[in-house]
């Protein structure tokens, strides 16, 4: 299926409607006219870049409005009801434990050591607070 700029409405290149997933990335397509020699894309050589850092090669804007959808010559080509038709699931949702939860939170909770510490041996996590307490401290004052 061909592929068309959403911005410039040229066509860039063609991908295949079985194979296309989201998130949408530059290996996904190919060229416009393969049987003509006509090379693909030039973000297709960039595998793992996802849709919004592809450019048109016609325009040079990004040639998708959103994520989910691309445009063809028939018109606009929905990912998300493409792969729901073909009874794949569009995003597999992670789900945590309260356990896992309140594990993950208690670890947070810890407190680093102290980063910066005064010739008197008082210990502060921000430099700041150091040099706010440096201020007032005699043995810094001193030193």
């Amino acid at each position: 299926m061909l592929l068309k700029c959403e911005i410039c409405f040229e066509i860039i290149g063609s991908f295949d409607p079985e194979k296309i997933n989201l998130p949408i990335r530059a290996e996904l397509f190919q060229s416009k006219d393969p049987a003509r020699g006509e090379p693909p894309p030039p973000f297709a050589h960039q595998p793992g870049m996802e849709w919004e850092f592809l450019r048109c090669p016609i325009c040079r804007k990004r040639p998708f409005l959103t994520e989910e959808s691309v445009m063809t010559p028939k018109g606009i080509f929905s990912i998300r009801e493409q792969r729901l038709n073909l009874g794949e699931p569009h995003h597999v949702s992670v789900t945590y434990t309260d356990e896992e939860l309140d594990r993950e939170w208690q670890e947070r909770q810890i407190n680093p050591e102290p980063l910066w510490e005064c010739e008197c041996g008082k210990a502060y996590q921000h430099q700041p607070s150091l040099t706010r307490h440096k201020k007032t401290c005699e043995v810094a004052k001193n030193g």
